[in-house]
């Protein structure tokens, strides 16, 4: 609601809700904080939902700072500034040799397969691409927290040292590569180009950093990667129909965002050539996230909101 509204004429009463959906998004995201205080206090490993693009507190701060921009202060900043508070203290709270978001593999969903040694995710859904476009974005717009700064040039370098050859990102880094230190992420097997898991997220985060750091090595690695997806073709990537979160939907969304035009051209091509098949019919896995991105590349969206719908998955 608070993101749709901005594609409602004034007088929608949609905009009435407004002050009560960002009161109550912003105390989720205040009691998500404290959860993840508590487990850090306690050396405990903060489970992805609290900090992921999904549910947690990467998607929920984005969406409060789009609520921020739109007038309702006073009802997002307390859940905004505990959200970029928590994420900072995430980046900069490593366990030993391995990262502040890895997790033990018992932590990990059942339908994710880890190593034995657990793993630090990558990517923009779960991974720490989510919350770093998360602190990018806020510190673009002058929202900032005491080791903001710090925490989004150290997880976008910590991007940049796993990143492979091939300008992609394995979907997760094992305890034993963490404590090994060298990039060697061979033999890991997930999806590489979606935008949950792969390269377009993980691309866009990275050019997210590197515009809110004024870092060019940020953006020089964002464009690779896009490049590299862009001279693949679509047959070689991992991904399932024209959707966002697993599709080329995803990809096209993610090309607009990085101004790469070969990329979104493969991906617009491949997200028409797939026919709707019976399932999900929401937003990240169904038609209506691929209308939007559609729509978008077409120019049929007439409304620009400071905030666009893409904010929703991270992408701006």
């Amino acid at each position: 609601m608070i993101i749709g509204t901005g594609y409602l004429p004034s007088d929608d009463p949609h905009h009435a809700l407004l002050p009560r959906a960002t009161a109550w998004l912003s105390a989720r995201a205040a009691a998500l904080a404290r959860h993840h205080h508590q487990r850090a206090a306690t050396q405990q490993a903060t489970p992805w939902m609290v900090y992921d693009a999904i549910k947690g507190l990467a998607g929920i701060g984005r969406i409060l700072l789009a609520a921020h921009t739109r007038g309702h202060r006073t009802d997002a900043e307390p859940g905004l500034y505990a959200a970029l508070d928590a994420l900072t203290h995430l980046i900069l709270t490593p366990q030993g040799t391995r990262p502040g978001w890895w997790l033990p593999a018992h932590l990990h969903p059942p339908t994710v397969r880890v190593p034995p040694t657990g793993a630090a995710t990558t990517g923009l859904a779960h991974g720490i691409a989510g919350p770093l476009a998360l602190l990018a974005a806020a510190h673009q717009a002058g929202h900032t927290v005491p080791g903001q700064k710090e925490a989004i040039h150290s997880a976008a370098e910590w991007l940049l040292t796993w990143q492979t050859p091939q300008h992609t990102w394995p979907p997760h880094i094992s305890g034993a590569s963490l404590d090994a230190k060298p990039s060697t992420t061979t033999g890991v097997k997930g999806r590489t180009t979606a935008w949950c898991y792969g390269t377009p997220g993980i691309a866009t985060a990275l050019a997210s950093a590197g515009h809110a750091l004024g870092e060019a090595a940020f953006q020089r690695s964002a464009d690779a990667a896009a490049a590299a997806l862009a001279a693949r073709e679509p047959d070689d990537w991992d991904t399932e129909g024209p959707a966002l979160c697993h599709g080329s939907g995803g990809i096209l969304q993610a090309a607009h965002r990085l101004f790469h035009h070969r990329l979104a051209e493969k991906a617009v091509h491949g997200t028409m050539a797939h026919t709707p098949a019976p399932g999900p019919r929401g937003f990240l896995t169904g038609p209506a996230g691929t209308a939007l991105t559609l729509a978008e590349y077409a120019g049929l969206l007439s409304a620009r909101p400071a905030d666009a719908w893409d904010c929703l998955i991270l992408l701006s």
